[in-house]
């Protein structure tokens, strides 16, 4: 059977993987970027800013973190790997395409 459209198209429905090209630099109010999760290091409190990729936001929402949510970063290998992070004492491990596209912003300690 032979289709001119193909069935790579059936198939490439741009799910959560695909989210780069909506990838916007945002900055807080003094002017800095905001950083991503990934470059959080272990032990750090945030609040999460933003998202990019609306399947990203949805599938995100589903496991419980959303904009505004507190998180805890519990395990971020410089080596590789997931980022294990604590919400709502829940750990969710996030991988490090998605994580790069969270941004948030530390919370200080008073």
């Amino acid at each position: 059977m032979n289709n001119s459209r193909g069935n790579r198209n059936r198939f490439n429905r741009g799910g959560c993987g695909n989210y780069q090209s909506d990838m916007a630099d945002e900055h807080n109010e003094n002017g800095t970027l905001i950083p991503v999760l990934s470059e959080m290091p272990v032990g750090t409190k945030c609040k999460v800013k933003s998202f990019v990729g609306h399947m990203m936001k949805k599938r995100l929402a589903n496991m419980g973190l959303g904009t505004g949510s507190e998180i805890e970063i519990i395990k971020n290998d410089p080596s590789g790997g997931p980022l294990i992070v604590f919400v709502s004492s829940v750990r969710i491990a996030l991988g490090r395409g998605m994580a790069r596209h969270i941004q948030c912003e530390a919370i200080k300690n008073d």
